[in-house]
């Protein structure tokens, strides 16, 4: 078990990361948050990449920075994953095996068996740069498959990719996620809604929501209503948009809101309880 314990982080006076607990078993978990929320810097600061001087991690049980199993259990794929442009993919994986420890003679069969989960098993002779950015992310995972961690933490892994690459990305996490830990940060709902099985929503650098996705859903019972668009004049207490659609030629908004109103109230979603924490409708509704 990974655990977190009052970790704080500021850059000087600015505060980043403040007071933040939490434990982390068995599982995918989302972290959820806007940009600058803290959640790059919270994975910076479990990979060991930021020291740490407030709080502490452990990994079961003991110390992160005195257990030289933690770090050796990690994989991390960065938000920038850059890569030599004159190497192909399987010298890519080299290094990063060699960089790992991996055993000179588990090499050739540990990189066989990442790019069979990402799907890149056809393209080991090809150069980085003739790579599309939806390879180069999937390369990216699969060096943080490298040597079987049991740790997998994942920075934006979908950014800038479009809807079909950001399938296959997810489709890899889920083959790989058996047995694991694995921390997916994002701003993108949609990507961890249906792969993880715990939600963590960050805001200026605290915790907001920390929960199974289901539960975290249910935060929004009672709270999202669908009224034809020309009907929101109507509604005179606080509430917040979250879209307007069509829907049988007829145009609809959704929407977010503390009060009772006379409204269709469809299921609510992971992406509503986001919405509602980070735009802390519980307080100014």
């Amino acid at each position: 078990m990974l655990e977190i314990k009052n970790v704080s982080k500021s850059f000087g006076k600015k505060s980043v990361l403040n007071n933040i607990s939490m434990e982390l078993d068995e599982g995918i978990y989302g972290l959820l948050g806007p940009n600058g929320s803290g959640k790059t810097t919270l994975i910076r600061k479990i990979t060991g990449l930021y020291p740490i001087k407030k709080g502490e991690i452990t990994y079961n049980g003991t110390d992160a920075t005195v257990c030289k199993e933690y770090y050796a259990s990690i994989g991390y794929l960065p938000q920038n994953f850059g890569l030599f442009k004159e190497l192909t993919v399987k010298e890519v994986l080299e290094m990063f095996a060699a960089l790992k420890g991996i055993e000179k003679d588990a090499i050739e069969q540990d990189i066989e068996r990442v790019l069979k989960i990402v799907n890149l098993s056809d393209e080991t002779d090809k150069k980085c740069s003739d790579l599309s950015g939806g390879m180069v992310r999937r390369l990216g995972l699969a060096q943080a498959f490298m040597g079987n961690p049991k740790i997998i933490i994942l920075d934006e892994p979908t950014v800038g990719l479009d809807p079909e690459e950001r399938l296959r990305l997810k489709t890899s996490i889920a083959k790989f996620s058996k047995n694991k830990t694995v921390l997916i940060s994002t701003h993108i709902v949609e990507d961890v809604e249906t792969l993880c099985n715990k939600i963590i929503i960050m805001k200026s650098g605290k915790i907001l929501m920390n929960d199974a996705t289901q539960k975290i859903a249910d935060m929004a019972k009672d709270k999202v209503y669908i009224l034809p668009e020309d009907e929101l004049v109507n509604v005179k207490t606080g509430y917040h948009l979250e879209k307007n659609f069509l829907n049988d030629g007829l145009n609809y908004s959704r929407i977010l809101s503390n009060s009772k109103l006379d409204y269709a109230q469809p299921k609510p979603t992971v992406e509503d309880a986001y919405i509602y924490a980070i735009h802390n409708l519980e307080s100014s509704l």
